[in-house]
Formats: structure tokens, sequence, C-alpha cells
């Protein structure tokens, strides 16, 4: 799996405790991961997803999904999203390649 982020967004690092701490909705704007003040949007998997439950488990400690995510049938439509919103951020599996979604 891949986190994603739109292709105007300058934050092209994040710790696997920031990527915890985004996705659970502890941090909710950009500005404190160094990027730009905005609310972050977070895209992820539907529940049923083996994808949703998998990035939990690796990249948030088995956390819950912070209640503002969300959730997408696919990676093509995670991808999509993010592509479209500047604030975006999901993950995709990496059959779609790693990069920064325009």
């Amino acid at each position: 799996m891949a986190v994603i982020v739109n292709s105007a967004n300058p934050v092209n690092k994040l710790t696997k405790k920031q990527m915890e701490q985004i996705f659970a909705g502890d941090i909710t704007d950009w500005s404190a991961v160094g990027g730009a003040p905005g609310k972050i949007s977070i895209y992820t998997r539907n529940t049923s997803s083996g994808t949703y439950k998998e990035f939990q488990a690796m990249a948030m400690s088995k956390r819950d999904y912070a209640q503002s995510s969300q959730k997408m049938a696919g990676n093509e439509q995670i991808a999509a999203e993010v592509g479209r919103n500047p604030s975006g951020v999901g993950y995709v599996g990496l059959a779609l390649e790693p990069r920064r979604i325009k």
C-alpha cells in the first residue's frame, strides 16, 4: 500500500506516527506536518474492504479511522478524489502505481 496526496500538496514525506495521527483524526490540518494551512480530507476504502482493515492494522496501530474520513469503493476512486482535492490524502494498493496524484 502507498499513501497518496495531491500533486499541489508540498508534503512529500510523513512518518508512520503522522500517518496514524492523520487517519485517526488527531492531526486535522496540513500545517501540523509541514504543509500549508488547511483542513485534511481523508479518503479510505469501504469498511468491508480487506485493504481498509490491513491499513488500519499496519499504519494505525488498529485505531479507528477519523469519523470525517470518506469511504470509497476502490483504489481508482480514492486516487480520483485525491487528484481533485489539494487537501486530500488516501491510500491505494501498490497495483496502482504510487505517485503524487495529479
